[in-house]
């Protein structure tokens, strides 16, 4: 006959079978069910992928924040477009936050942005929880909208330069070439247009030659 096996041995066999046999992050049902998970897209959540990814790479330890660089985020099929507006949504909507500030530069003054995720146990450090602020799908909504617009913004202010700042100085003291008018064919200082042949300007430059 054959004897039973030992309940604590069943009970630790059982525990071997789910192990999960490599680094992982836990992600709690909360968060997932939560209105602002739910709002985030996909640009923002690959973000928080390649962040999760380093700090695992780091074995957990968060410190002062992890270092993922713009082309890490690339490769990881972030469209570089797609990526500013995907980190503003990430923190806006309380899943992100930003330790250091980055700044680009010669290599004396660049440095590195940091990130820290608010949703995972690390060993260094017990989750912040921002996203749990957001109370509604609607308010989700909101943010995220305004944070993915935010650069875009930016970036009509900053194309919308006046005409005169696109044009050279016209006290430049370039005699020779003045600023022509709107519509007009621009003239070197013999008085052949630009939109003649070749030919055409070698026969008239013999006849003005004469």
């Amino acid at each position: 006959m054959r004897s039973r096996p030992h309940k604590s041995s069943s009970i630790a066999g059982h525990r071997r079978r789910n192990r999960i046999a490599g680094q992982f992050t836990a992600l709690l049902t909360d968060m997932l069910e939560s209105p602002a998970w739910r709002t985030l897209s996909l640009s923002a959540r690959r973000v928080l992928d390649r962040v999760a990814i380093e700090l695992r790479h780091h074995g957990g330890y968060e410190k002062n924040g992890l270092c993922v660089t713009y082309a890490d985020f690339y490769k990881y099929g972030i469209h570089h477009h797609a990526l500013a507006p995907a980190i503003r949504e990430a923190v806006a909507l309380g899943f992100l936050r930003i330790t250091r500030q980055g700044r680009a530069g010669n290599s004396e003054f660049r440095r590195s942005t940091l990130y820290k995720l608010t949703y995972v146990n690390t060993i260094d450090g017990e989750p912040t929880h921002e996203w749990k602020r957001v109370r509604s799908f609607e308010e989700a909504q909101i943010k995220a909208r305004e944070a993915r617009a935010g650069q875009r913004q930016k970036t009509k202010l900053q194309c919308r330069k006046p005409a005169a700042a696109l044009l050279p100085d016209s006290g430049s003291g370039n005699a020779k070439f003045p600023l022509p008018d709107s519509g007009s064919t621009v003239a070197a200082e013999s008085g052949i247009t630009s939109d003649i042949s070749e030919g055409a300007w070698r026969r008239r430059s013999k006849g003005h030659n004469r």
